[in-house]
């Protein structure tokens, strides 16, 4: 009896030992995991994360795919996220990624941000290189830079009154300047801004016209490019005109010198500026429309020493076209005045006769006679 009471408590003794070390190992492995969920926070996210993967990336794109957007965003970002896989950061769903130009297409601006509530938490400026920038070359930036030297930093587009100005947008824009390169070995994006009018001209545009050649980026230059009503001499310098209204005080002073010379249809009065050098001699045309074709017009000119011309045309095409040594203020009317001689019917006839001796220095006098007046 004695040896079965002994086994029994040995037997006790047994199982709770058993149960106390069954007990111990599930505590140390609770803490295992404890502590593990601690390491993984405390490598997670912080304001130094992005710092973790130095100033400088390469991105798997060309230098020519950096001008789009989406492309770049997309491969900025994929780039930043694989860095931060290899430094034992994952973002998971927690947090995500923003990524913007720089000042151009070789600086990213870069936003950590945490998906609950939309906090940043860290921001940082890389510059970015691409998977083809070794391949610049001085025969290629050469030839760039010759073109960029025959694009005028100044371009006139110069429309006839009347008439629509085509205002351009960011796609016109575009297409304008690669036409005027005209060179299809020479890849163009443009920048622009403005279409804001100043003076004469209807709008004015900045544009940033950047240059690539095989997919290489070389060059910037800034243009600005001028629209408005005109025309071009013969030198290359562009001529605005501007209607002048009729409440204007030059129109009333221009229009009363007409009127004293008979002339009152008026079609226009308009005011034309030099953007550049003139010459003497200069052909002036006006665009009056079909409806005058054939007929003459006087175009009242008003010089810079405030004295006035009249000048004659004959409308052509629509067109009438004068010479003149200065540009200033013009008014066109129609010239609606007739010369005769011819004697109308209803005018007084007259008679003329001889008489003698009425007038005492003994020589022949004539009087006019009115056949109306009976004598």
């Amino acid at each position: 009896m004695k040896t079965k009471s002994n086994f029994k408590i040995l037997l006790l003794v047994a199982i709770l030992l058993i149960s106390m070390c069954l007990f111990n190992t599930n505590m140390v492995q609770a803490t295992g995991v404890t502590q593990n969920e601690a390491t993984s926070t405390a490598v997670t996210i912080d304001e130094n994360t992005l710092n973790s993967i130095g100033d400088t990336i390469t991105v798997d794109l060309k230098e020519v795919e950096g001008e789009n957007y989406e492309k770049f965003v997309s491969a900025v970002k994929t780039k930043v996220e694989s860095l931060l896989k290899s430094a034992e950061i994952e973002l998971g769903t927690d947090y995500y990624i923003e990524v913007n130009y720089g000042s151009d297409i070789y600086e990213a601006y870069v936003d950590l941000i945490r998906s609950a509530d939309d906090e940043y938490i860290a921001s940082k400026e890389f510059t970015i290189k691409y998977s083809n920038s070794s391949n610049r070359n001085d025969t290629d930036k050469n030839y760039v830079t010759n073109v960029a030297n025959k694009l005028d930093e100044k371009i006139y587009r110069l429309f006839e009154l009347g008439t629509e100005i085509d205002y351009l947008d960011e796609n016109s824009l575009q297409t304008f300047i690669v036409n005027t390169i005209n060179d299809k070995s020479v890849q163009v994006f443009v920048e622009g801004a403005g279409g804001d009018s100043d003076g004469s001209w209807m709008a004015i545009y900045d544009a940033d016209v950047k240059l690539y050649k095989n997919d290489v980026y070389y060059l910037t230059k800034r243009i600005k490019i001028y629209e408005g009503y005109g025309f071009t001499l013969t030198n290359g310098t562009p001529i605005t005109m501007m209607t002048i209204g009729k409440t204007d005080s030059v129109y009333k002073e221009m229009a009363k010198k007409l009127k004293g010379e008979g002339l009152t249809n008026i079609i226009g009065c308009y005011e034309l500026t030099s953007h550049g050098d003139t010459t003497k001699n200069m052909s002036v045309t006006f665009t009056l429309g079909s409806k005058y074709n054939g007929k003459e017009v006087k175009i009242l000119h008003k010089m810079k020493n405030n004295k006035y011309e009249t000048l004659t045309a004959t409308v052509k095409d629509g067109k009438a076209t004068i010479t003149v040594d200065e540009l200033s203020p013009f008014m066109i009317a129609l010239n609606t005045t007739t010369t005769t001689n011819r004697v109308l019917d209803n005018e007084p006839k007259t008679r003329y006769c001889k008489l003698y001796s009425i007038c005492k220095c003994n020589c022949s006098c004539f009087i006019r006679w009115n056949s109306n007046i009976k004598i």
